[in-house]
């Protein structure tokens, strides 16, 4: 078995890791920490929970140490969550060398944060758009020493049309003779191509494709038959074979009834196996229904926090911190967080609707099942997902489960939701601190009414849809 101390890390960052419960390596780790600490370029795939941020925090950390200067590293992330999960590691692991890391994202104060980037931190974590702004505007920050350029979800990175624009500034703003670092979940051609900017050459590394060759031959082989590998082309994806991916098939009308019924039922299920608190993620494709999914349970009694893009950072970092203590175990969010957040407790992953993309679909369900434990995601699935969930069985080349649940004890919830969620739509058109709102607060409102608007005309034209199947059923 490879120990840390055999990749090369030295006593004060494995005393550090050891604070931290990492005992030994995992594979990415092993095949990445060697290349790094020779100041090779390299791209790391490899699921969710495998410690891709320790392997390229630890060498990063360890180079630095020996001649200590800001700034000396820069890490993109595409959401701000995942950029202070990262500083936050950052800090951990280098405690020890008392180092500095400044973490510089949207939502938060500028000029603060020109004035941290001013004072030379050893390590910036940060978001692209952010990142460019103080580039564009503060001539006097500069990133012309940088040594290591890190792109962690580096396929969402370079996916986004959106980023692409302020990724090309931030890229401009560095030496050539940096050290590229591209990490993510999945490798995509696109990431591939990107060895083209890199002066040095790149090494790829995907997680599992070839085993340590002092481990057991057996249990190399399980592994390998076990997990679930697709791949199309040169995109790898993975799913752990400890996730159990199951789907309910429901009237689309009775969505949050369904809804309801599984997460009593899985709240049993967690009290049966002793597993307090019971973490659940709801993941909804909006940020309109993040938060109405959120009064509605609210309203139902059941204890949960949204987290989505439309709302002011702190409020994101409240709900996220409060979910990942355990103080409330279910949070419902948008697709913010099916990337990179690291709660390794998650047992439960709803899709309260199904994605466009199977791509999306493997990144939601990878918040769950992490690190080897075991983990469940759920799809509810109406008539209207049936070529979306195909699309994404015949994707991951399997077939999901069917969950049995009860049908009648589900529908018991109708009436008190069907009140829940005209409540939920009445504080959310019409909220009590309307007056004192900014502008742009006033317009969000007038967009979320104007959404409603639409929605509803759409809801209703589906519900005489559904009626009419009924009757022709009957007949």
């Amino acid at each position: 078995m490879t120990t840390l101390k055999e990749l090369g890390v030295n006593n004060w960052l494995i005393k550090a890791c050891k604070s931290m419960r990492i005992e030994k390596p995992t594979y990415i780790q092993k095949c990445c920490i060697p290349s790094i600490l020779q100041l090779k370029s390299v791209i790391g795939c490899a699921q969710t929970g495998s410690g891709k941020t320790a392997a390229f925090a630890l060498p990063i950390l360890q180079i630095l140490a020996n001649d200590p200067y800001g700034i000396f590293a820069l890490v993109l992330t595409p959401t701000r969550e995942l950029a202070i999960q990262i500083a936050d590691q950052f800090k951990a692991f280098g405690s020890e060398i008392n180092v500095k890391v400044a973490t510089i994202i949207g939502g938060m104060e500028i000029t603060q944060q020109a004035a941290l980037l001013a004072n030379k931190p050893h390590i910036v974590v940060g978001t692209p758009g952010r990142i460019a702004a103080h580039i564009q505007n503060s001539p006097l920050i500069s990133f012309r020493k940088l040594k290591f350029m890190v792109f962690d979800e580096a396929d969402r990175l370079f996916e986004n049309k959106t980023l692409m624009k302020p990724i090309s500034q931030i890229l401009e703003a560095l030496p050539e003779n940096r050290i590229n670092l591209f990490f993510s979940a999945t490798i995509t051609e696109k990431i591939l191509k990107l060895q083209e900017i890199s002066k040095t050459k790149i090494e790829v590394f995907m997680d599992n494709e070839d085993e340590d060759e002092n481990e057991n031959e057996n249990e190399k082989n399980n592994l390998q038959n076990q997990d679930i590998k697709i791949k199309t082309e040169k995109i790898v994806y993975k799913i752990p074979s400890t996730l159990k991916q199951q789907y309910v098939f429901i009237p689309k009308y009775a969505r949050e009834c369904f809804l309801l019924h599984i997460l009593q039922k899985f709240e049993k299920y967690g009290q049966e196996k002793h597993l307090s608190p019971f973490l659940v993620i709801i993941f909804t494709s909006t940020c309109l229904m993040s938060h109405e999914t959120n009064l509605i349970l609210k309203k139902m009694g059941i204890k949960n926090v949204p987290l989505n893009s439309s709302m002011p950072q702190r409020n994101r970092l409240e709900s996220l911190a409060n979910f990942r203590n355990g103080k409330i175990p279910i949070l419902v969010a948008t697709d913010i967080a099916s990337r990179g957040l690291d709660i390794p407790n998650v047992e439960l992953v709803i899709n309260l609707n199904i994605p466009n993309s199977p791509i999306d679909y493997i990144h939601r369900i990878g918040r769950t099942a992490r690190a080897g434990k075991n983990g469940f995601a759920i799809s509810l699935v109406t008539q209207f997902d049936v070529e979306r969930i195909q699309r994404i069985e015949n994707f991951i080349g399997k077939k999901l489960d069917l969950l049995e649940v009860n049908e009648t004890e589900a529908l018991k919830f109708l009436k008190p939701i069907s009140v829940s969620k005209k409540m939920a739509k009445m504080a959310l058109l019409y909220p009590k601190n309307s007056n004192k709102q900014s502008k742009r607060q006033k317009l969000h409102l007038k967009k979320r009414r104007q959404t409603f608007l639409e929605i509803n005309s759409e809801e209703q034209k589906q519900r005489k849809i559904e009626i009419e199947i009924e009757k022709e059923k009957e007949k």
